[in-house]
C-alpha cells in the first residue's frame, strides 16, 4: 500500500516536471513539486498522516511558489521582448516607408503679382522612391519604385477690413 502511494507520487512528480516553457508554468511546476514533496514528508509521520500531509503539502507549495516568483525574472523579460518588438517595428516601417527624393512648388515657375501672393498657397509636388512588390491576383506581382504626390494650389482669401460707413450722395 505504501509502495503504491510512493510510486503514484513519483509518477505524478515526473508528469508535472516533464514540461514547463513559460515562467507561469515554471512557477506552477515548482509549486506542484513543493506540494508533492510536502505530501510525501507528511506521510512519514506516524500519527495523523492525512493532516500532516496536507499541512506540509500547502507549506511546500507556498514556499516553492514564493521562491520561484522571487527568482523568476518575468518583468525584465517582458520589457526586453517589448523593446525588441518596438525596434523591429521601427526597422520594418523604415524599410517600407517611401523616401522623399524631390519637392517643388506647384506653380510651375509662373509669376504672381506681389499684391496677390499672400492670397495664394502655391501648392507643391513631391517624388518618393519606393521598393515594394504588390500581389495582383494569383499569378501577378507588380513592383513599385516611384510615387508622386501633387498638392494643388489653393486660394486663401485675405481678410480685408470692412467699411461700415455709407457714402453720402
Amino acid at each position: 500500500m505504501f509502495v503504491s502511494k510512493i510510486l503514484s507520487l513519483i509518477c505524478l512528480f515526473l508528469i508535472v516536471t516533464s514540461c514547463a516553457s513559460t515562467p507561469k508554468e515554471k512557477i506552477l511546476k515548482n509549486m506542484m513539486i513543493g506540494a508533492v514533496t510536502g505530501f510525501a514528508l507528511g506521510q512519514l509521520k506516524s500519527e495523523n498522516k492525512t493532516g500532516y500531509s496536507l499541512l506540509y503539502s500547502g507549506a511546500g507549495a507556498s514556499i516553492l511558489g514564493a521562491v520561484s516568483v522571487w527568482y523568476s525574472d518575468m518583468d525584465s523579460e517582458s520589457e526586453r521582448i517589448k523593446s525588441d518588438n518596438q525596434k523591429l517595428k521601427t526597422e520594418l516601417d523604415k524599410i517600407y516607408s517611401p523616401n522623399l527624393t524631390h519637392e517643388s512648388s506647384g506653380m510651375m515657375n509662373s509669376k504672381i503679382p506681389d499684391r496677390y501672393k499672400s492670397m495664394i498657397n502655391p501648392g507643391q509636388w513631391k517624388v518618393y522612391s519606393l521598393d515594394q512588390w504588390i500581389e495582383d491576383g494569383e499569378n501577378q506581382l507588380i513592383h513599385q519604385d516611384k510615387m508622386m504626390e501633387l498638392i494643388p494650389p489653393t486660394l486663401t482669401p485675405a481678410q480685408l477690413p470692412v467699411n461700415l460707413k455709407k457714402k453720402a450722395k
